[in-house]
């Protein structure tokens, strides 16, 4: 991975996202999200996320949507400049379920 970390359960049960969400780190990422969507409820915390490309959103997309279909619960704890200012590029603040 580019920025070397994995997301990361926090002590409140949030998946803290890195500081980059890129192609190159798609494929771990989704890995790890499957596996926390499958426990339940799902918080992201997008804090520390600066750099995010289109894959990163579409992980981000996919993951809520997965979410969503199991019957769980999809929240974000927190939101970044870096991906409010991505997700509403590239028309995507409402598939994130990220605050109007």
């Amino acid at each position: 991975m580019v920025n070397g970390s994995e997301p990361t359960r926090d002590s409140s049960a949030a998946v803290a996202l890195p500081a980059a969400l890129l192609i190159t780190d798609a494929r771990s990422y989704a890995a790890t999200l499957r596996e926390v969507v499958a426990a339940g409820d799902v918080a992201i915390d997008a804090t520390r996320l600066v750099d995010i490309d289109t894959a990163g959103l579409q992980l981000l997309c996919a993951t809520r949507s997965a979410t969503l279909a199991a019957g769980h619960g999809f929240s974000w704890v927190a939101e970044s400049p870096g991906l409010r200012t991505a997700a509403t590029a590239t028309g995507l603040v409402e598939a994130l379920g990220l605050a109007a």
